[in-house]
């Protein structure tokens, strides 16, 4: 038994061991296509927002996480892209922009560094109505799908042994080692029931036995009051059954001769 569990916890170490393995690689190998592409602006693209909706990128990015990896796409017409600091996102000042996309009416940005980044239009005007963009660029917060399931397997056999080592009350000795070993909960269950039925049928036995050890006793008496029975009987007196009975059972009990009291 010592042994047994000995090499159960060996088993089990190792195996913890190897799933901490595949997760940390998991973890440090982003998984291919677990980077996400954001359509600026969604449908409406990279343009400059109505009166009423100036607020229009704000809400847009509220509504988004973007990590490292991702990247922006930006679609617009007649217009351009300007990577910019603070200081140019706030007053609009594109004297010395990070970056500068002005090829087209499809531009994609990578979002490479876990940092704010700023984004404004290349247009003053369109910049001032707030046709701009700041967006918080995190890391890998979410796991890959690989990793995922790692940690799907690994806390359901954190779940399953947790389980298995809180011994029921309700289970006997072999009963738990059934179910630490992986046993199907209705054989353990059938195996619970049969034990009972085993039992009742031993208290069963134990009480017949003490019943045959009663009526032994009385068998006893009952011979020995067929002597006076009998003596009694040549001198023309007769004992029913009845009287006999009652006579062995009085006499059992310790109350003397029972065609006395009779």
């Amino acid at each position: 038994m010592k042994n047994k569990n000995t090499n159960m916890a060996s088993f089990f170490g190792l195996f913890s061991t190897f799933l901490f393995i595949l997760l940390t690689a998991a973890i440090n190998t982003p998984a291919v296509g677990a980077f996400k592409e954001f359509r600026v602006g969604d449908s409406k693209g990279w343009r400059q927002p109505s009166d009423n909706h100036t607020a229009f990128y704000d809400q847009w990015a509220a509504t988004n996480r973007f990590l490292v990896g991702d990247s922006l796409r930006f679609e617009y017409k007649n217009d351009s892209v300007l990577v910019v600091d603070k200081w140019g996102y706030f007053y609009c000042n594109m004297n010395n922009p990070i970056s500068t996309f002005n090829n087209g009416n499809n531009t994609i940005v990578s979002l490479d560094m876990p940092r704010p980044t700023y984004f404004v239009s290349g247009d003053p005007d369109h910049c001032k109505n707030d046709q701009r963009l700041v967006i918080q660029v995190m890391t890998c917060m979410h796991k890959p799908a690989a990793t995922a399931t790692l940690l799907t397997v690994l806390g359901s056999f954190k779940s399953s042994r947790r389980r298995a080592l809180q011994r029921p009350p309700s289970l006997d000795a072999d009963e738990f080692l059934n179910l630490l070993h992986g046993s199907d909960p209705v054989k353990v269950e059938l195996n619970r029931l049969e034990n009972e039925v085993r039992g009742e049928e031993q208290e069963f036995i134990w009480t017949e036995r003490r019943e045959d050890e009663r009526r032994g006793d009385g068998d006893t008496a009952v011979g020995d009051d067929d002597g006076g029975a009998g003596g009694d009987a040549g001198g023309g007196e007769a004992v029913t059954a009845e009287a006999l009975t009652a006579e062995a059972l009085i006499a059992h009990l310790g109350f003397g001769s029972g065609r006395e009291r009779i």
